[in-house]
């Protein structure tokens, strides 16, 4: 893990919150979810993520090195090999960081899926970011996965989160109908705003999901039947 925790006696990580002052915001044309996003909205939130997401990336990279010392480089050109030491390394920092951010703070669900990224919530960005650095490890390791929209219309009715939002996707196979969608956004806003909570703390979602996605585990059962 010495490659993403690279911490030389002349290299002192800057405090996050600090950072967050002078983070970029990531401002969506369109805030909410599911039927509060129209099909026309949410296609231009989708357009506007692929316009920006190059520099996402690169904020979120700097952001890791200047706040951990955490160098993402590795396992965006070597995924299989490197995107799990990279999990296990941001779990660490989150771990480390993440409380002091959220103090008595009561972010909650519905705050971020409606929030503009910006002024008080410009964690919202930052978090997004980070979903995006784990999303391009998954499709660089796997590519039955791609960046899209979840516009299942059950998905809707049933008020999931990732209803005409931007998420991993893959092509349904064998008997499964609808295609298999991964919401990264909220597996890691979900870790942030249950900091504190031992099954966040003690058990690593963002290596879970990294590691399920790059293995296939959604399709293999369908695969095999």
């Amino acid at each position: 893990m010495t490659e993403f925790l690279d911490r030389g006696k002349e290299d002192v990580p800057t405090s996050l919150a600090s950072l967050l002052w002078q983070y970029p915001a990531y401002h969506a044309p369109y805030v909410g979810y599911g039927i509060e996003v129209s099909h026309a909205k949410a296609y231009a939130n989708y357009a506007y993520f692929q316009a920006v997401l190059p520099m996402r990336l690169q904020l979120i990279s700097k952001l890791l090195r200047e706040s951990g010392n955490i160098d993402v480089s590795a396992a965006l050109r070597f995924p299989v090999d490197s995107g799990r030491l990279l999990a296990i390394a941001l779990q660490k920092w989150a771990t480390e960081e993440w409380r002091l951010l959220v103090g008595n703070r009561q972010w909650t669900r519905r705050q971020w899926l409606h929030s503009s990224r910006d002024k008080d919530d410009i964690v919202f960005s930052m978090l997004l970011d980070l979903a995006i650095l784990l999303g391009e490890i998954i499709i660089r390791a796997n590519s039955d996965w791609r960046w899209s929209l979840d516009m299942t219309e059950e998905n809707v009715t049933d008020d999931m989160t990732s209803a005409h939002r931007i998420v991993l996707l893959a092509d349904p196979v064998g008997d499964h109908a609808e295609p298999f969608v991964i919401d990264l956004e909220e597996i890691v806003v979900h870790r942030f705003l249950h900091a504190d909570e031992p099954s966040q703390r003690l058990l690593n979602p963002l290596l879970t999901v990294v590691e399920q996605a790059i293995r296939g585990d959604y399709m293999a059962a369908w695969r095999a039947r």
